[in-house]
């Protein structure tokens, strides 16, 4: 027996001894804060095209509805001041907005005509349609639109309805 080695009755035996590695425990540590922190930003990331999308609609609306309202006041001045809807002589043309639009008279004391607020289809438009019945009350009614192009997905519509006597 050598007595150089000093071994304790509660220390385990060399060769019954199991190494326990800690190797990979922090790389698997950052793996998941790495795929927490993707999963936030990701979600941070979803909720602002969200916001963007519906900041854009309401800019679009805003375009359809000033629109209409542009439409509806041209032709309450045409109608009120020029009398240029009369079923007796109505007016060929009007300017709105420095643009001349065609009135065309489609029977039964209804008019329609329609401008647009810029040169190309990318601007506001609008559509008006101007009703005179025979007990003398008025209807018009203005759909805005926040740019002239038929095939564009976004496209919105607002519209005025204004019924006098």
């Amino acid at each position: 027996m050598d007595f150089g080695e000093k071994q304790s009755f509660f220390q385990p035996h060399p060769t019954s001894h199991i190494p326990h590695s800690k190797k990979g425990f922090v790389s698997l540590i950052a793996l998941l804060l790495a795929n927490v922190f993707l999963l936030i930003g990701m979600s941070v990331f979803a909720i602002s095209i969200k916001e963007l999308s519906l900041s854009f609609g309401g800019r679009e609306s805003t375009f359809a509805f000033y629109a209409a309202d542009g439409g509806m006041e041209c032709a309450l001045y045409w109608d009120i001041q020029q009398e240029a809807f009369s079923t007796s002589s109505p007016a060929a043309t009007i300017t709105c907005n420095d643009t001349v639009a065609t009135v065309d008279q489609l029977g039964n004391g209804v008019s329609h005509f329609e401008f647009s607020f810029g040169s190309d289809n990318t601007y506001p438009c609008t559509d008006v349609t101007v009703t005179k019945r025979v007990d003398m009350v008025t209807e018009i009614i203005s759909r805005g639109r926040n740019n002239c192009d038929l095939n564009d997905p976004r496209r919105v519509e607002r519209a005025w309805r204004v019924i006098y006597e």
